[in-house]
């Protein structure tokens, strides 16, 4: 601060004791002079204490995150999942022309077939884990959410920003369209 700052700030703080006096009770005292200082925007060692000072690039280095166990979500079936519905491909004869092999294909072509085929909306963790359930030849995948999260980050075919709506993206649509089967197949 400089001296004509500082001499400028006196002059008000003198100003601000004056008015101040003039009330006799205490509360309110503090409750204009709060206010007055406030007006000049200045930081209070009260003001102070409220705020909590950010940690130092190095501190934040030192700190380590705490690990985080959340509640392990168990998927639940959804009865009312029909993957054999009347006039619309069943879901069988879409995986026998798709051919998906690997989990990371599954997981979108299931994902598109809801979408895309039944009109199922939302898409969630539960009906992607009901058709591997009803999928005799699929293996139920030991940590579900893992692997749908990884197909959406590694392959960018699933939309899993949330897992109660699934979605399908561009690059997701275009595997199961135009890329599968595969052509070693």
């Amino acid at each position: 601060m400089q001296d004509n700052e500082f001499n400028e700030l006196v002059v008000k703080m003198e100003k601000i004791a004056e008015i101040v006096n003039k009330f006799s009770n205490s509360e309110l005292q503090s409750d204009v002079y709060n206010r007055l200082i406030s007006c000049l925007n200045i930081i209070t060692v009260e003001d102070k204490k409220k705020t909590p000072v950010p940690p130092t690039p190095q501190a934040v280095k030192k700190q380590k995150a705490p690990r985080k166990k959340g509640a392990k979500y168990t998927p639940k079936i959804i009865k009312t999942l029909n993957l054999s519905p009347q006039g619309k491909v069943s879901f069988s004869d879409f995986i026998i022309k798709k051919k998906p092999q690997s989990n990371e294909d599954k997981y979108p072509v299931v994902v598109y077939y809801l979408e895309n085929i039944l009109k199922e909306s939302p898409v969630t963790i539960d009906h992607v884990f009901t058709v591997f359930r009803l999928v005799k030849e699929w293996k139920e995948p030991r940590n579900l959410i893992a692997g749908i999260t990884v197909a959406g980050s590694r392959k960018g075919t699933l939309d899993t920003a949330d897992y109660n709506d699934l979605k399908t993206t561009p690059a997701g649509r275009n595997f199961v369209e135009h890329e599968l089967p595969k052509s070693n197949d």
